[in-house]
């Protein structure tokens, strides 16, 4: 794992570039959101993480009309949601994929960039999800998982720790107002 270090401009521009196209609210958002912040407050290379996860999981992208899919946008989307949501119990992990898989092809349909509610694409739908799920099998050829899950449970320990204070926080400030 990379040593802490801040975001340059140029990266965090790049950041905020990675979301355009995808869509804000999801099943997923609080956890998410909670996790998120917990990687700004860690100062984590998050930029790196996914650059590194990406030249891992190259392989595992499908050709769908001479484009690579998922694309950049879509693949940064899904490795955020992971962060933010990864089970803390391996026997969830199969439920958990096909939920994110049907989030993934809602999530592309409402990007409307590479196929839309009113003109599925299937086929590049069904690479995406193709990638979700080879993203999460258990195996000890996915070099992702090995680098993701240390990763992604210390950012769960910091968010678990984090609402915990929050908590007692909202609890105090509701006592102080009786």
């Amino acid at each position: 794992m990379s040593a802490p270090v801040t975001n340059s401009s140029k990266e965090t521009a790049k950041l905020k570039q990675n979301f355009q196209g995808i869509p804000k609210e999801s099943e997923f958002e609080p956890n998410k959101t909670i996790n998120l912040i917990n990687l700004i407050q860690l100062q984590y290379n998050f930029y790196t993480e996914i650059k590194k996860w990406s030249r891992l999981n190259l392989k595992k992208k499908k050709n769908v009309n001479n484009k690579l899919v998922p694309n950049m946008n879509e693949e940064y989307y899904i490795y955020q949601t992971l962060i933010g949501c990864f089970p803390f119990e391996w026997t969830e992990l199969p439920e958990f994929t096909k939920r994110l898989s049907v989030h993934m092809s809602k999530a592309v349909r409402e990007a409307k960039i590479n196929s839309t509610w009113a003109s599925p694409n299937l086929q590049y739908e069904e690479s995406v999800t193709s990638f979700v799920t080879e993203l999460l099998e258990l195996n000890q050829k996915n070099a992702f998982l090995q680098d993701f899950i240390p990763f992604q449970k210390k950012i769960a320990f910091y968010g678990f720790l984090n609402t915990l204070s929050q908590s007692k926080r909202a609890a105090r400030e509701a006592a102080t107002e009786c």
